[in-house]
């Protein structure tokens, strides 16, 4: 081979090569800035925490480079979002919530870990056409009362105790209920100190109490002799978080914060840069767990929560 032909070749390799960086040059100069997501907590830590890590880790893997992903305090969340405007903010929780909506941003705004009474409030006092969305703190209708069904087949009659923010799905757990063959037996109150008196009627007239998310109801105050009251008159409870399980209810159905937190990184990917926005979604990923101490003593006999789980998975819930 010549010295003039190895020449030419070598000319040609650097003109291919300089080719080639030019085009890489370009088309990362002409690849869109990643969406910037802003996570709002309304704590540090805890669940707050978690969300806010499953929806990092889920983008990261399903979004590669087109997300970043910056957390913020509710508490300075103002000044945070004129420091570095986003794309996109995801609130974690009810004082984040409301944080946010005190702002009013016409960012879109995706809510999680919030109430459905709670949320269908925040959705109904927003103004203009900002997109806003969530997932539901509770788990369908459909999900919980299938539940009781599975492990207690033979019940008719379902004990439930409604409070200013659960009274609202009054009429659908009755019309769902009445699907499956159950029926609502139900007391209202309006306060904490009126539990008492309506959960001695529920348990005269009732065969299992359904717990469900509402603050009058279900709390600090009420919850050790709302157990206690209904493990004496042997109506087991269906609770809605793993800590009244654990504290005595006989099984539950909830969604944990990393699968919340999931569900919502597939949510971003999907809805990120979309003219419409869906209506907010019951949890598409759900835990059911058992108190089987609980079981034993009451002398019910339960299904492994792999397999109760594995029967609820059909259960879509879209009308609760």
């Amino acid at each position: 081979m010549s010295v003039a032909h190895s020449f030419g070749m070598a000319r040609r390799q650097i003109a291919a090569l300089a080719l080639l960086c030019t085009a890489l040059l370009v088309g990362h100069a002409g690849a869109a800035p990643p969406a910037r997501v802003a996570v709002v907590l309304s704590a540090e830590g805890g669940a707050y925490a978690e969300v806010a890590e499953a929806i990092r880790s889920g983008l990261a893997r399903d979004g590669g480079e087109r997300f970043r992903v910056a957390i913020m305090d509710a508490g300075t969340v103002t000044g945070a979002l004129e420091a570095d405007p986003a794309t996109l903010v995801v609130t974690v929780g009810m004082r984040a919530a409301s944080a946010v909506q005190e702002i009013a941003p016409r960012t879109p705004v995706l809510y999680t870990l919030v109430p459905k009474a709670a949320l269908d409030r925040l959705l109904a006092a927003q103004k203009g056409g900002a997109k806003r969305s969530g997932i539901y703190l509770d788990q369908p209708l459909e999900r919980q009362l299938e539940l009781i069904k599975l492990i207690i087949p033979a019940a008719t009659r379902v004990g439930v105790i409604f409070g200013p923010d659960s009274a609202k799905q009054a009429s659908a757990l009755e019309s769902v209920a009445a699907s499956i063959g159950l029926k609502v037996e139900a007391e209202a109150v309006t306060s904490s100190e009126q539990v008492a008196v309506a959960l001695r009627r529920v348990l005269e007239r009732g065969e299992v109490l359904l717990g469900l998310p509402d603050p009058e109801v279900f709390n600090q105050a009420t919850v050790h002799n709302l157990l206690l009251a209904a493990y004496r008159a042997g109506d087991p409870v269906f609770a809605f978080s793993p800590a009244y399980i654990k504290a005595g209810a006989l099984a539950g159905v909830f969604s944990s914060s990393g699968q919340i937190g999931m569900q919502a990184a597939e949510m971003i990917a999907k809805l990120a840069g979309q003219a419409a926005w869906p209506e907010p979604q019951y949890p598409k990923y759900f835990t059911v767990t058992v108190n089987q101490t609980v079981a034993r003593s009451m002398g019910i006999p339960i299904e492994e929560e792999r397999a109760l789980h594995q029967k609820l998975q059909p259960v879509a819930g879209a009308g609760s």
